[in-house]
């Protein structure tokens, strides 16, 4: 009999289908965005600041200008601590 404690992966998007759909992501934002110049991506830590510098990466490519941007840690204004646990705040630098 398995051990039903133990969990299983399932992979919703593989590496090439998830690289597929950010490059999409940006194409769209490139259609939707008349003046690229006044785009600003903040990613939020952790994994949303990966993806907001993939996402930078990929529009810069289509684009051939570049797209700033930064990270915003909002871990002191969140009310689930108790849920997620404490971490150290990562710096916010922004150009605005």
């Amino acid at each position: 009999m398995p051990d039903e404690s133990v969990k299983k992966e399932i992979e919703i998007l593989s590496k090439k289908e998830l690289d597929r759909t950010i490059k999409r992501l940006a194409s769209q934002i490139l259609e939707k965005i008349p003046n690229i110049s006044s785009l600003l991506l903040v990613g939020i830590p952790t994994r949303g600041v990966y993806l907001s510098k993939l996402l930078a990466k990929y529009l810069e490519e289509l684009s051939g200008q570049q797209i700033e941007n930064d990270c915003l840690d909002p871990t002191f204004h969140i009310d689930d601590l108790a849920r997620v646990g404490t971490r150290f705040a990562q710096v916010t630098e922004s150009p605005c």
